[in-house]
């Protein structure tokens, strides 16, 4: 059996105002108005539904798996930096890009 449910919305009030238009321009695409209510209720509720809870046991291993690694020192997780730039080449670019972007009447040494 159906249930009915009824509310009003308010042109002054911003989300009301807002939520009446995206009625409005559903309707006009050819929707009901059940149809509009019931598909953004379900995607609510899935939007706000509870994430899957994360594997207690593989978040550990993983854990574990990194600490020892780190304590090893092994190299595959280790990145070194990109050293083909120069320190004064990179200081110098640093500072044309800032020099751009500067506003009028402000110095940069």
């Amino acid at each position: 059996m159906s249930e009915v449910i009824s509310f009003r919305l308010n042109k002054n009030n911003l989300r009301e105002a807002k939520a009446l238009l995206v009625i409005q321009e559903c309707r006009a695409k050819g929707y009901s108005l059940r149809q509009i209510i019931t598909d953004a209720l379900i995607k609510h509720d899935e939007a706000w539904s509870d994430p899957p809870t994360p594997n207690i046991d593989e978040l550990n291993n993983k854990f574990n798996q990194l600490l020892e690694q780190l304590s090893n020192g092994d190299p595959r997780r280790i990145t070194q930096p990109n050293t083909s730039i120069g320190q004064s080449e990179l200081a110098d670019q640093f500072i044309a890009s800032i020099k751009k972007t500067a506003k009028q009447g402000i110095k940069i040494r």
